[in-house]
């Protein structure tokens, strides 16, 4: 049997920071003293996610174009946008790249679907990228894009709108994907859990998403490409508007805006996409050829049987994911975990590029030996420590016998897991520990967390015991001093048998 998880929906806000002495937390660094005050703190807000919640609480959430299409995309607390950079690594790799490219030759997309009168269009660009990456392997699927769209576990209600986030934690809890069949759109009543719906098959694992860097300039688009070659169809978020549709052509130009509200997939380009198709704007065109092209969800009744082509010099391109590392749902037989919604916030000392987060569990009497661990990283090109502990003694993650380490470095921010050469036993019914190190190049909030954010994850409950920090990986606080419903994004995967 797989473990399945059922939380309820409570309400809790999140405190932004708390106080701690270096004395307490670790030695002290080079030229400090122990008296030192450290300050555990928020990455900066997303500017998008608070106007959004401005925009809401106001009325004013716009929630269907003038034409009356349905959108969907809504921001997460963080973002990316300190992940922008430039893509490009060379004149090789742009050589390797072919000038144009569709993976429907290849078979990999699925039919274009309709999200009716729905702001879902997030689950229908996150499904598209699954499905996607299974056809590249002749496994022909149609997930449930109502499931998603009812058991985020979110504060959104359904319809209301969602992002890669929020896919990326239904998927690493195992509450989906599910199918198609099983539960067929439209969406239904909501359920109080956070769980797929109950008695319905999981088809899949989601072990792995990329959240690839936006684009550094228009013409930046080396590893969105590479992403669907590699991956199949990448889910991405743009600003749709009316006024820049040029319905003669079926394409796509915003020069003017750099936020987000609906979500589709990129399933190819084409570099001479001639710029003259695209709509000007107060009489100017894009500034090059060349085009993204992009699998709608408003039906195959609506632009190029279902398809446009989205400018390169479109300024409101942003946040793409490849959902591109799945397993069978026979990989493990348990998922040991706290962070039922994911990566919420993330968090970081000022001077410090480097955090740890650990999560102890208690063993189950079956599902002993680990397999693996997963963790979210929040900015590219992170480097991560993993350890394993058995018979904790005491409070302390570290307070029991070391069983093994591995160490490894991920390019992109997103989710991961990270498999054992050989499974790591643990004792039944005795309590263990998962403790994971993130060094980041330069972004100062490494630790991925999930608390209750008000307006986005009032679900998030944590008790004491559950989840630690520290800066040295030795001496360690309780993530619940942050803020009672604060965990770290850290789950472990075990089988009953090595």
């Amino acid at each position: 049997m797989f473990s399945t998880i059922k939380v309820p929906i409570p309400h809790a806000m999140c405190s932004i920071f708390v106080t701690l002495l270096t004395g307490l937390l670790v030695a002290a660094s080079p030229g400090t003293s122990n008296s030192q005050t450290l300050t555990l703190k928020s990455a900066p807000p997303n500017p998008a996610f608070l106007d959004h919640a401005q925009a809401r609480a106001s009325g004013m959430q716009q929630t269907n174009t003038l034409s009356g299409r349905p959108l969907g995309h809504t921001p997460h607390p963080v973002g990316l946008s300190h992940a922008k950079r430039t893509q490009s690594t060379g004149a090789a790799r742009a050589a390797a790249l072919p000038r144009s490219y569709d993976i429907r030759r290849l078979g990999w997309v699925p039919p274009v679907r309709d999200q009716g009168d729905c702001g879902s269009c997030w689950t229908f660009g996150a499904m598209a990228s699954v499905e996607s990456r299974l056809r590249q392997r002749g496994v022909a699927s149609n997930f449930s894009e109502a499931d998603l769209n009812r058991y985020h576990g979110f504060d959104n209600a359904p319809c209301d709108g969602g992002n890669i986030w929020m896919s990326t934690a239904y998927f690493a809890r195992w509450s989906g994907p599910v199918s198609e069949a099983d539960v067929p759109y439209p969406y239904a009543a909501v359920n109080s859990v956070v769980n797929a719906t109950p008695g319905v098959k999981v088809r899949q694992h989601i072990q792995g998403v990329n959240f690839l860097p936006d684009r550094g300039t228009p013409t930046d688009n080396d590893t969105w490409k590479s992403a669907v070659m590699q991956s199949g169809a990448t889910d991405v978020s743009f600003m749709y508007d009316d006024a820049y549709y040029n319905e003669d052509t079926y394409s796509y130009w915003n020069g003017k805006d750099n936020g987000a509200n609906h979500e589709v997939a990129i399933i190819g380009w084409d570099d001479n996409y001639p710029k003259e198709n695209f709509k000007s704007i107060e009489g100017q065109l894009p500034a090059g050829d060349g085009a993204f092209l992009i699998r709608n969800s408003w039906g195959a009744g609506w632009g190029n049987k279902g398809y446009f082509y989205i400018s390169y010099y479109d300024t409101s391109l942003q946040e793409a994911a490849s959902f591109k590392k799945i397993a069978a749902p026979t990989n493990y037989s348990h998922v040991y975990e706290y962070d039922h919604l994911g990566w919420v916030d993330s968090l970081g000392v000022p001077g410090y590029t480097t955090m740890w987060g650990a999560n102890v569990f208690t063993a189950s009497a079956n599902a002993r030996y680990i397999k693996a661990v997963s963790f979210y990283t929040t900015a590219e090109n992170t480097t991560v420590r993993i350890r394993i502990y058995k018979n904790l003694q005491n409070s302390s993650p570290t307070s029991g016998a070391f069983v093994g380490s591995v160490v490894t470095t991920f390019p992109f921010a997103g989710y991961h897991t990270v498999d054992f050469p050989t499974a790591m036993p643990v004792k039944a019914l005795k309590k263990f520990s998962a403790v994971v190190s993130f060094t980041t190049q330069d972004y100062a909030y490494p630790l991925p967390v999930e608390y209750a954010y008000a307006g986005y994850s009032s679900a998030a409950t944590a008790y004491e015991g559950e989840s630690f920090y520290s800066l040295d990986g030795t001496n360690w606080n309780d993530l619940t001093g942050f803020d009672p419903t604060a965990n770290a994004c850290i789950k472990v995967f075990a089988n009953e048998a090595p």
